[in-house]
């Protein structure tokens, strides 16, 4: 996991930005965590390693709009719902949806939370644009990227989805250290990139 905060917004001592994302993840946070998640595993990615992940999402916790790009089985969006304002937006990004899945992360949501799933490739000009539809630009507090993971496209994601966030706001990324392939570099080299200009 790498945490990208929005920082030239942010206030207040550097060290307490992420203060809450230090303590290890406690058997309790794991507990309830999986509970939600394995109501959603597929075959293919059963159990998935959510340690590092329960520590970065404590910076979710009572946001009010919240994008997640990449949502696969959708076990984590339904899990994040818990983690949010009782009344909070969410955009669901992903490249193919799955109405069964989404069928059953309305089940997880909280009465008054609004859940909207966009169809389509993450950089392209018609979701980015459907997204502003559902959360403006400017008024998320955390967007999550989990979707195709090369370099190029992991940089553009991070460049489009910068603009949705508001002051103090997280971009959230997973896979961070995958370097790629012989034929195409990964993320890995895009954090480092990312790095020079903003601390993650």
């Amino acid at each position: 996991m790498a945490v990208y905060p929005k920082l030239k917004f942010l206030t207040g001592p550097k060290e307490g930005w992420l203060a809450r994302v230090n303590p290890p993840a406690s058997e309790a946070e794991l507990e309830q965590t999986n509970a939600v998640r394995r109501r959603f595993f597929r075959e293919q990615n059963r159990n998935p390693y959510m340690v590092d992940i329960v520590r970065a999402f404590r910076l979710v916790k009572g946001a009010r709009a919240y994008i997640e790009v990449g949502s696969r089985d959708k076990g984590n969006v339904a899990w994040v719902a818990s983690l949010l304002d009782p009344g909070a937006t969410i955009v669901d990004v992903d490249l193919e949806n799955d109405t069964r899945a989404e069928a059953q992360v309305r089940n997880e949501l909280g009465p008054d939370q609004s859940y909207v799933c966009v169809e389509g490739n993450s950089i392209s000009d018609a979701v980015i644009a459907n997204v502003a539809r559902h959360i403006p630009k400017g008024d998320c507090d955390v967007v999550f990227l989990d979707s195709n993971h090369m370099y190029y496209h992991f940089l553009n994601k991070c460049d489009l989805y910068m603009d949705f966030l508001r002051p103090g706001g997280f971009i959230l990324a997973h896979d961070v250290v995958w370097e790629g392939s012989a034929e195409q570099k990964g993320k890995a080299p895009a954090c480092e990139l990312i790095d020079r200009h903003m601390p993650v």
